[in-house]
C-alpha cells in the first residue's frame, strides 16, 4: 500500500566561516553553523547579512526572522526535532543559497 512519496529539495550551499551572534535570555554570544544554542526564555538571532528562518516560529508578514525576539511559548511543538518538543532548527540563507543551520534547545 503506497502511503507517501518523498522528493528531495536541493539548495545551493555557501560556506560561511564567520560566527553568528545570538542573544540568549539577555546574553549575546557568538555561535558557528552546526552549533547548538541552549535557552530558557527567549532567543534572538542578531543577523543583518543573511535571511534567518526559525523553524516552528511564524509571524504573519515576516520573511526574515532575524532580530526578532522569539519566546519558547511561540514555537510550534510539532516542528521540533524531538518528541519532547525541545529542539528546533534555525536555518540561514544568503542570496537564496543555503548557508547552514543551528539547533536551538529549550531548557
Amino acid at each position: 500500500k503506497h502511503i507517501t512519496t518523498l522528493k528531495p529539495d536541493y539548495f545551493e550551499h555557501i560556506y560561511y566561516k564567520n560566527g553568528i551572534k545570538i542573544e540568549v535570555d539577555g546574553v549575546v554570544k557568538t555561535y558557528k553553523i552546526c552549533d547548538e544554542v541552549h535557552f530558557g526564555q527567549y532567543i534572538k538571532v542578531l543577523e543583518d547579512h543573511m535571511r534567518v528562518n526559525i523553524i516552528g516560529f511564524n509571524k504573519k508578514g515576516v520573511k526574515n526572522e532575524a532580530n526578532i525576539e522569539v519566546k519558547k511559548s511561540e514555537l510550534l511543538r510539532w516542528f521540533s526535532f524531538d518528541k519532547k518538543s525541545r529542539v528546533y532548527r534555525i536555518e540561514f540563507y544568503k542570496e537564496d543559497k543555503f548557508v547552514g543551520m543551528i539547533r536551538a534547545r529549550v531548557e
